[in-house]
């Protein structure tokens, strides 16, 4: 009897603990069927269903928070695969000027009367160390003097070289130099102000330039007239250009021409003479006589009141210095 009780008591415990686990096998694929709909475990472990009628809205209809941001997603991507609005101007009456861009000559030339360039001259070949195509300089050179950009004026020391200097850099040298003059001379030198605009060419006849100087006076007499010296319509010929010679504003190219100078423009030469020399000297006390550009410009020169920079770049452009490109930097020789 104790056999049998013991034997049927297991059973049953053995069938207990099957439904339990048959049970919880139910109940975990209830769960994951539904746990989409919004099933979810209530207070206790135990499962919880949502109210009616949810499951049905949840598995069949996208929310419209959903729905408004995938139309806001597609949205954006057609606007990224859509090809760019054509460019329309508005303004139909824009005017633009190309005087008011510099070209590649005209932009050097302002590099080049930088910090180191105390007198606000450039010769034109230091130019074709910057811009390569020397026809294409020559001819903007051209250009930028018939519009009053830039003048331009013939060294006669220095054979085949001219300088170059801008327009407004060479009237403040001008009014410069007529400070402290005498009353005739800056009476000349004021109407000579007068006439720059006019006169764009390198040199000029003498008849032409004192006509010039003479009519331009008339227009400015009671700021030009003196009590002692009286007016330049009534000064000579050789007066004035007595004058102009003594300002430094124009040097004798014949009996009846004459060219533009630049003030001062001696001493100017006599730097670049000196420099030269002792730019070579440099040159040749370096080992294999070359050195690093970068080097050189660091260089203090001794004769020149003139920047460095400003003779390497006139050297460069008569090809007195070789540059290499080298993996440390710019290579200079002789």
């Amino acid at each position: 009897m104790s056999t049998v009780a013991a034997t049927g008591t297991v059973a049953a415990g053995s069938a207990t603990a099957a439904d339990r686990k048959r049970k919880r096998k139910r109940e975990a694929a209830v769960y994951a069927g539904n746990a989409g709909a919004g099933f979810g475990f209530g207070r206790g472990g135990r499962i919880s269903a949502p109210a009616a009628g949810v499951v049905s809205r949840a598995t069949t209809e996208p929310s419209s928070s959903s729905g408004a941001h995938l139309s806001s997603a597609l949205g954006e991507l057609n606007d990224l695969n859509s090809p760019p609005p054509p460019f329309v101007v508005e303004n139909d009456d824009f005017d633009f000027d190309e005087d008011e861009v510099p070209c590649d000559t005209l932009a050097a030339i302002q590099w080049l009367v930088g910090d180191y360039n105390p007198k606000k001259v450039v010769l034109q070949h230091q130019i074709y160390s910057l811009v390569k195509d020397r026809t294409q300089v020559d001819r903007e050179v051209s250009r930028l003097r018939l519009r009053n950009k830039i003048r331009v004026f013939e060294i006669p020391a220095a054979q085949g070289c001219q300088a170059v200097m801008l327009h407004s850099d060479y009237l403040d040298t001008v009014h410069g130099i007529l400070i402290g003059e005498g009353k005739a001379a800056g009476q000349v030198g004021r109407a000579f102000l007068e006439c720059t605009s006019d006169l764009k060419s390198v040199d000029v006849d003498r008849r032409q330039l004192v006509r010039l100087i003479q009519s331009k006076a008339k227009g400015v007499r009671s700021a030009l007239e003196d009590t002692h010296t009286g007016s330049i319509s009534s000064m000579s010929d050789d007066r004035i250009l007595t004058h102009l010679v003594n300002l430094g504003l124009v040097l004798r190219k014949s009996v009846e021409e004459f060219y533009f100078a630049i003030p001062d423009v001696g001493a100017l030469l006599i730097d670049i003479r000196n420099a030269r020399k002792e730019i070579r000297r440099i040159v040749n006390r370096c080992m294999y006589k070359e050195i690093l550009l970068k080097e050189l410009e660091k260089k203090k020169l001794k004769k020149s009141r003139m920047g460095i920079q400003f003779h390497i770049r006139d050297m460069h452009g008569i090809n007195l210095l070789e540059f290499i490109d080298t993996n440390l930097g710019i290579l200079v020789r002789l």
